[in-house]
């Protein structure tokens, strides 16, 4: 008969995920924060109107949301 000898798997700890995410959070400039919490709030406020019957698609007024970003001086120079 053979004997199987038990392996241990190394298991990461769940708290190296959590870390590595923020992390990643706090490697943001305030800058990119600023900018990514104004095409929120733009994206927000142009669904609206898209409600409202300004826009002909929810992809139109996110587009529009995006362009009006790149206006912005602070933002322009924001990534997709």
């Amino acid at each position: 008969m053979k004997i199987k000898k038990s392996v241990k798997k190394s298991v990461k700890p769940r708290s190296s995920k959590v870390s590595k995410q923020v992390n990643r959070s706090s490697n943001k400039s305030k800058s990119e924060l600023f900018c990514a919490d104004l095409l929120k709030e733009k994206i927000k406020y142009n669904i609206e109107e898209y409600k409202n019957g300004r826009w002909k698609s929810r992809q139109q007024a996110i587009a529009v949301a995006y362009s009006q970003m790149r206006r912005n001086s602070k933002c322009s120079s924001l990534k997709r």
